[in-house]
């Protein structure tokens, strides 16, 4: 699975995804537009984003570092 992404593409998705785990929306947000940069179209960037917006970009209060999803 790892074998069409580089070392910048995952360290960058590492670090904007556990910025959205803890709640730093804003970086995460940066983080997953540099992603789109390398990748555009990718899913799971353009989900935490579309999650992230719809809170305008502020976890809820019982953010507790994930979103269950049924998709």
């Amino acid at each position: 699975m790892r074998l069409p992404f580089d070392k910048k593409f995952l360290k960058t998705y590492e670090t904007a995804f556990n910025d959205y785990v803890k709640g730093n929306w804003e970086e995460a947000n940066t983080g997953f537009n540099k992603i789109l940069e390398m990748k555009p179209g990718d899913g799971p960037c353009l989900r935490h984003q579309n999650h992230m917006q719809e809170n305008n970009m502020k976890p809820p209060a019982d953010w507790k570092g994930y979103k269950w999803s049924d998709e």
